[in-house]
């Protein structure tokens, strides 16, 4: 860069040299007449030096305005997603859910990842406990929902706790196909679980002896898994299998044996009948209505005001795509 091009940014610079070189001619002059010479010499310099200044300042390219320009700030701009990455992800909260066997056999341990997956802040954790347990935790203050397959005490109501029915689990005596024995009474059927009958014949059948069939008792017992087994009496003479497939499987194989399956897993069922109590078979309409005598419904108990959470995972009970899951085991009301 030339001299011109330095002194162009800076017109106080030339004005300082200018008179620099001025004020040395006028030491250096030692006349009257020279000095008055000199005087008017630089005069005349000084006004060449504002006029030369004016064009070296007037006339400066744009780029180099712009190179000492100060260029101002660009505003910054805050978007919700850029508040929401600097926040985090909100914190998740816990969801206490204590159930029985059967809810959480059926349906609940299931349910789980769905419903974290749609209420993406709500963690459930999830125990499974008898009847009374589940309720004695949700009293203490330990869960936030209880799930049971017995009904509430009286007690237990009144310190401000409310069900609401999910679900029922309906029990069939099941025989085989080829038993002719259609109904039994209510009292033979008790008599007949309790392993107090351990012959067709004295029921209206043929000369058999009765083989019990059922599945395997569970660490944990609740209202609805006692409705499918016999009793500790039978239990000597009992067939202990693992699913409702394989009782299904026996008992449609085995003439004299006699099963029990939730209603569910009945329907549709080859090689086996069902045995009506009191000429009532079963059926979700009967049992309901109370005609039906054996079976359990499962029930959602929580505080009468439950909290946001716990009503979030009540409602998704409701939903169909929960309300599917739930009837592959249980029967689903109306």
């Amino acid at each position: 860069m030339g001299i011109e091009g330095v002194l162009a940014g800076h017109p106080r610079l030339i004005l300082a040299a200018v008179c620099g070189v001025g004020l040395l001619g006028l030491a250096l002059t030692s006349t009257s007449g020279e000095t008055q010479l000199a005087s008017e010499r630089l005069d005349l310099e000084m006004r060449e030096v504002h006029t030369r200044t004016d064009q070296l300042v007037g006339s400066r390219p744009e780029s180099l305005i712009a190179r000492t320009s100060t260029p101002s700030a660009a505003p910054i701009v805050e978007s919700g997603a850029s508040r929401e990455a600097l926040a985090g992800p909100p914190p998740r909260t816990k969801l206490l859910v204590y159930s029985c066997p059967t809810a959480h056999r059926a349906f609940v341990a299931a349910l789980e990842r769905a419903f974290e997956a749609q209420e993406t802040g709500i963690d459930l954790v999830l125990y499974a406990r008898s009847d009374r347990d589940s309720v004695g935790h949700l009293l203490m203050g330990n869960a936030d929902l209880a799930i049971i397959s017995s009904v509430l005490s009286e007690s237990e109501r009144s310190r401000g706790l409310t069900e609401r029915v999910i679900a029922h689990q309906i029990v069939v005596p099941i025989v085989h196909a080829s038993n002719r024995i259609q109904s039994i009474p209510v009292v033979d059927f008790q008599r007949l679980i309790q392993g107090q009958l351990s012959n067709w014949q004295r029921l209206g059948g043929i000369d058999l002896d009765v083989q019990p069939v059922c599945k395997h008792r569970p660490r944990i017992n609740d209202a609805a898994d006692q409705a499918l087994r016999v009793k500790s009496k039978a239990e000597d003479r009992t067939v202990f299998l693992a699913t409702p497939r394989e009782i299904l499987a026996y008992v449609s194989n085995h003439p004299r044996s006699f099963g029990l399956v939730s209603l569910t897993h009945f329907q549709g069922a080859r090689g086996v009948r069902g045995l009506e109590i009191n000429h009532v078979s079963a059926t979700r309409k009967n049992f309901e209505r109370g005609a039906w005598p054996v079976g359990a419904t499962i029930r959602s108990v929580s505080p009468h005001d439950p909290s946001v959470d716990a009503r979030a995972f009540l409602d998704y009970l409701k939903s169909e795509s929960a309300r599917n899951v739930i009837g592959l085991e249980l029967t689903l009301p109306d």
